[in-house]
């Protein structure tokens, strides 16, 4: 989840709450910094293209909980990358202070017909949040959670996945790095090279993004990461004859976000 508003990110802070419903233990939390007159202030989750390939021709629904200092809140959902398509918004009316649970059913992927770019580009976004003709001040908030799209038009319970299924589905886009990586060689002289190989928990979306944290190197003329949706490859090249090496340090990050 990330909030937009005129293509500024920094606007609101979000933030992981306890929640009151019994049914969730956790909520995300949306508040301005500042002050500001009609500006697009949303929680936006974009999804990937190849996920949703059975949404096309269908109609789908739109559902989640949420408590909104406002008494009106929307939800858009807007198709990319396809042949046909509308981007489709809906204002619900709500009880400031009180979660409610939200639902819709959008016509957006009902007239697609077929996609435009690769099946691990852009498929759409689901949006909630704040009118857009709405001011917004430090004092609102929005919390959101339970979010879920389903085809076709009933919002149906919520679906529960085991902690080790939302892990390895979070590591397709992003993990980091839990152990050392270490490499030592001898040479004869200068350019001589070791590497090392290492997998990914998952495959990923894409080759990865990789941070470039390096212990200080011994005898070494430099080192590189390359990385691939399956995995990265260290190395580093010896400076001159004798013992060289380096660490590439746990802790880096590999990210293949949309």
């Amino acid at each position: 989840f990330f909030q937009a508003e005129d293509g500024i990110r920094d606007h609101c802070v979000t933030g992981v709450q306890t929640c009151a419903l019994p049914i969730f233990k956790y909520s995300l939390k949306m508040a301005p910094t500042y002050s500001a007159t009609a500006i697009e202030t949303v929680f936006r989750q974009i999804f990937e293209q190849q996920n949703i390939y059975d949404f096309a021709g269908q109609s789908v629904t739109g559902s989640a909980w949420v408590k909104s200092s406002k008494s009106q809140v929307k939800l858009r959902l807007a198709p990319l990358n396809c042949i046909g398509g509308t981007d489709s918004v809906q204002v619900i009316n709500v009880t400031p202070g009180v979660w409610t649970k939200v639902s819709y059913t959008f016509p957006s992927y009902a007239t697609v017909t077929g996609w435009t770019s690769n099946p691990t580009e852009w498929g759409g976004f689901f949006d909630i949040g704040f009118l857009d003709s709405t001011a917004v001040t430090t004092s609102d908030y929005l919390f959101t959670t339970g979010v879920q799209l389903e085809i076709g038009s009933v919002a149906t319970p919520f679906e529960r996945r085991s902690y080790g299924q939302e892990l390895a589905l979070c590591q397709r886009y992003f993990y980091k790095t839990d152990i050392n990586v270490t490499l030592q060689g001898y040479a004869t002289t200068a350019g001589k090279a070791v590497y090392a190989n290492c997998t990914h928990p998952v495959t990923m979306r894409v080759a990865p993004t990789a941070s470039n944290n390096f212990s200080t190197g011994t005898n070494n003329a430099g080192q590189s990461i390359a990385t691939s949706p399956q995995g990265f490859a260290v190395n580093t090249v010896s400076a001159g004859g004798g013992n060289y090496g380096v660490t590439y340090n746990s802790g880096n990050t590999m990210y293949a976000e949309l």
